[in-house]
């Protein structure tokens, strides 16, 4: 049983998932599901990034500080 749920993106996220489509009727599901399985084949870690260049576990509103050694003084 085929089951389908609706995501929000943003009309920036959906132009460059138009540019990476390989057809104009390509679905974004084939396309999501072929980027996933590529990006995984190339990266076994991928698991722990995300699109931006965050990490999951990073807070993107957690403000970011400089260990006392990186200060200069």
């Amino acid at each position: 049983m085929n089951t389908t749920t609706t995501i929000r993106i943003s009309r920036r996220t959906k132009g460059v998932l138009d540019t990476l489509k390989k057809d104009p009727k390509e679905s974004y599901d084939l396309l999501i599901s072929r980027l996933a399985t590529s990006n995984q084949k190339k990266d076994p870690a991928s698991d722990e990034k995300s699109f931006g260049g965050r990490t999951d576990r990073e807070d993107p509103d957690k403000k970011h500080r400089k260990s006392p050694g990186m200060i200069p003084r």
